[in-house]
């Protein structure tokens, strides 16, 4: 099959997946957001922010490595799938340790219930085994993406938000007391995990020289990662950083406001991750086989693609904000949140299509230091405006941030090609 052809039909078929994915994540939202309110979706949101940051934690940039080192035979992709999932979740057990001993040191207001409050906490606590659950599907996913196989990775996320929307569906029909939906929530991470895992079973092996061989790969895949782990840990911190502070320093109330618009925002973000999701082996390979002329066509080709695509969705999201105010009333102040963030989307897109052509270069240090310093901008912008704008600083903030990393993405990229016409152009000595 001719590689645009490859690329569109694993992309179209993520899409659809996702399309019907962010149906039941919708679902979810609304019967939540109506259920118990404002309030009662801020507390959501800071449980789900919180335990988030751990899934990307758990993530650490090892899928990028692995779909580099997994090679076209089968023992070997046998060898660093297995790697990859007993160093997932040998670490994502770990983090579920650091999350519970950090949960102890969050501030909570006892007298209005906001910050992280005995509730919350108690509520992470119940939600924090999908970390394993992530982690089984992420390494799962690193075999999809090798393979061009995104129809199973699909198949699972189908099936496990499907799920949720069932579970979550009846508890809002039968129970309003909200510390039930946590619990209920782990249902359809686990059906997830578990299609995943049985999707690929036949990739995990024991070679005879287990220990040798797992700790030598998993080891291998660290070190590599830990560049792209450090800038996803920044990244984190970037994009996370305004809920936590909101948590603090804001209502409950406000969190939930502004939890709602960035989980409306969230959807769309997802398209050009699967889009990259499908470009990237390609771009690999052209890497590997030093053909700039196809890596400077798909570059072309996916920037247009994702401008475009950016600024319809942007658009139409302006458009259908005034919606949001029908779940309920305490929700119509997510409505200008939403659409600072929405406008913002063609920004996200592209930067996620230059972090990856870095990744690409195996310039991956150099976006330790571009990401760090989004990280610091965007912490003590929000630290000023959120105090004083809230929800609204929050979102301006965002787009700040966004516009440096963008800005110093494309110059890095465009650095690196001056860089490469000029060694073309040096005439050999003779």
């Amino acid at each position: 099959m001719r590689t645009p052809f490859l690329v569109a039909g694993n992309t179209f078929v993520q899409m659809v997946g996702k399309g019907i994915t962010a149906i039941a994540t919708f679902i979810i939202t609304i019967l939540i957001a109506r259920t118990y309110g404002s309030s009662g979706y801020g507390d959501y949101t800071k449980v789900i922010t919180y335990v988030s940051v751990f899934y990307l934690l758990a993530d650490f940039g090892v899928n990028a490595i692995a779909v580099g080192m997994f090679g076209d035979s089968a023992e070997k992709q046998k060898e660093v799938y297995t790697s990859v999932l007993v160093l997932r979740v040998a670490f994502s057990i770990l983090l579920m340790f650091v999350a519970l001993s950090i949960l102890s040191l969050l501030p909570a207001t006892s007298t209005s219930g906001d910050g992280f409050s005995s509730f919350v906490k108690l509520a992470i606590i119940f939600y924090l085994p999908t970390v394993l659950f992530q982690s089984i599907v992420i390494s799962a996913n690193a075999l999809f993406q090798k393979q061009l196989r995104y129809d199973k990775s699909v198949l699972a996320a189908v099936i496990g938000s499907v799920t949720m929307l069932s579970s979550v569906f009846v508890l809002t029909r039968l129970s309003t007391f909200p510390l039930f939906l946590y619990p209920i929530l782990l249902v359809g991470g686990a059906v997830q995990a578990g299609i995943s895992l049985g999707l690929t079973s036949k990739f995990l092996t024991i070679p005879p020289d287990t220990i040798t061989k797992l700790s030598h790969s998993a080891k291998t895949l660290f070190v590599r990662s830990l560049p792209l782990g450090i800038t996803l840990v920044m990244n984190i911190v970037h994009f996370r950083a305004d809920i936590f502070i909101l948590t603090v320093m804001r209502t409950t109330q406000e969190v939930g406001v502004y939890g709602l618009a960035t989980k409306f925002f969230e959807v769309p973000l997802t398209i050009p991750a699967f889009f990259i999701n499908a470009l990237y082996p390609v771009l690999v390979a052209a890497e590997l086989e030093k053909n700039k002329a196809r890596q400077e066509k798909l570059v072309c080709v996916s920037r247009y693609l994702l401008i475009a695509s950016g600024t319809v969705i942007a658009l139409a999201g302006i458009f259908l904000a005034p919606f949001i105010s029908y779940i309920k009333d305490d929700f119509a102040a997510s409505v200008l949140p939403f659409r600072i963030l929405i406008a913002l989307l063609p920004l996200f897109f592209l930067s996620n299509l230059y972090m990856w052509i870095l990744i690409t270069k195996k310039k991956n240090w150099l976006l330790v230091g571009i990401y760090g310093f989004a990280m610091l901008v965007n912490v003590s912008l929000n630290m000023l405006m959120i105090p004083r704008y809230g929800v609204i600083g929050a979102a301006l903030v965002t787009g700040v941030s966004e516009s440096v990393v963008l800005v110093l993405l494309w110059r890095a990229v465009g650095k690196i090609e001056e860089e490469t016409v000029a060694v073309a152009v040096i005439p050999q000595k003779k």
